[in-house]
């Protein structure tokens, strides 16, 4: 199970992410057979709870209390990575880049009650630019972040 995307997965699912798609569209690049296996991995391993849609349809992924406490070693990680790795902006996926921005940094506390979308452009980048949603469907870039996502739950 240790790769490079478990911490991704559980980062997301952390951060509030409930559906398959808002979790594999924080891990851009990952397939979706193996992000479904990395969940029932997860599941096995203690640290996400699975639980089936209410409608019957899919599943939604909780943290449990094993992952709440490996926030921290997922943050000292990131801190980690972010003194030491050299990494520069051509390293940077404009998607994951605007999702974390979008589940770390945008306060919806402050957004008024109706439909907000914020537009990321990326100079380098061919692609129209991205963004996220604050409700409603997301657009054919942009990803709807769920309320909880600004915040490990």
């Amino acid at each position: 199970m240790a790769e490079r995307w478990t911490p991704i997965i559980l980062r997301n699912v952390l951060l509030g992410c409930r559906t398959f798609n808002e979790i594999a569209a924080g891990a851009p690049g990952l397939w979706r057979a193996l992000l479904s296996r990395r969940l029932r991995e997860l599941e096995h391993a203690g640290v996400v709870e699975i639980r089936t849609k209410p409608n019957g349809r899919g599943s939604l992924y909780y943290p449990t209390a094993a992952s709440r406490a490996l926030w921290p070693v997922l943050q000292a990680l990131g801190d980690w990575a972010e003194r030491w790795m050299d990494v520069t902006a051509e390293h940077a996926d404009p998607d994951l880049v605007s999702w974390s921005w979008c589940t770390s940094f945008l306060r919806r506390d402050v957004l008024p009650p109706r439909r907000v979308v914020v537009r990321f452009k990326f100079q380098q980048d061919a692609r129209p630019g991205c963004g996220c949603s604050s409700s409603g469907a997301p657009g054919s870039c942009a990803r709807s972040i769920p309320a909880s996502a600004t915040t490990p739950s």
